[in-house]
């Protein structure tokens, strides 16, 4: 786990547009999921502090919504929140199943003991857990009726922080 997630010191220096990355698992999860409705309401003007991984966090979360949901026409939407944190972008990924339960939330934000006999089943939002606090960020659900959302606060990239962008990293190597 540790090669995936890496050292949050060295993944999480550099600008990633998340229209662009959404885009990216969107057309990929279209051609998997053709059931699914994955919809994104994102603008392009909204970079973040991370790396390339942070495709590998949207795709675990669509697939464990469309592949954990119970509806006949699974239905993923990403979109931008107003956050709680200055510096932070929020953004939320909600889907229409049955809710993520409980204990395995609890378990996933350290909130509930993890035992041989009481654990959450997978290991992908374990991923997706590990791989935005490795950013610096937060991760959080909110569950109803109506399925579940699942808040990722991610540091903003401010261009001015000393930090690479994806392109002025590949021109260095």
């Amino acid at each position: 786990m540790a090669r995936i997630v890496g050292q949050r010191s060295s993944s999480a220096d550099y600008e990633i547009d998340l229209a662009d990355t959404v885009a990216e698992v969107r057309a990929e999860a279209s051609e998997t999921y053709p059931e699914a409705e994955i919809v994104a309401d994102i603008p392009s003007n909204r970079p973040v502090r991370a790396d390339s991984k942070l495709t590998r966090v949207f795709r675990e979360l669509v697939d464990n919504a469309v592949e954990y949901g119970d509806a006949e026409s699974p239905r993923v939407c990403f979109e931008l929140r107003d956050g709680s944190a200055e510096n932070f972008v929020t953004l939320a990924v909600s889907d229409n199943g049955p809710g993520i339960p409980a204990a395995d939330r609890e378990r996933i934000l350290g909130e509930r003991e993890i035992t041989q006999l009481d654990h959450a089943q997978g290991i992908g939002l374990w991923l997706v857990k590990w791989l935005v606090e490795s950013y610096g960020g937060v991760l959080s659900f909110d569950v109803d009726e109506g399925g579940t959302t699942v808040l990722l606060e991610l540091p903003a990239y401010g261009g001015d922080d000393g930090t690479e962008t994806d392109d002025e990293r590949l021109d260095a190597a």
